[in-house]
């Protein structure tokens, strides 16, 4: 659940939340995957235990993270009637 959990974190898919703190979790999150510690708890303990290999997931996860993180960029760019290839100039 914690692995599940951390992921719609880095995401930011927590509706509850206020937009400032689903910014918050999604930092966290993504310290928490790229947190190289396998102490209880880290994510690398984590796959350990889910036997996953820890590089794999994360850098699936983290690959996705950033896909989504260009399209919301592209989406609120294009809203607004912007031209994001015009941000290059």
């Amino acid at each position: 659940m914690v692995l599940i959990q951390s992921a719609l974190d880095l995401f930011g898919i927590r509706p509850a939340v206020s937009q400032r703190e689903r910014q918050l979790l999604a930092a966290q999150a993504q310290l928490w995957f790229e947190n190289p510690a396998t102490s209880p708890g880290s994510f690398n303990w984590v796959a350990a235990v889910l036997d996953l290999d820890a590089d794999t997931v994360r850098r699936k996860v983290l690959s996705v993270q950033r896909a989504t993180m260009k399209a919301r960029v592209r989406r609120a760019f294009t809203r607004r009637g912007d031209d994001t290839r015009s941000m290059a100039s």
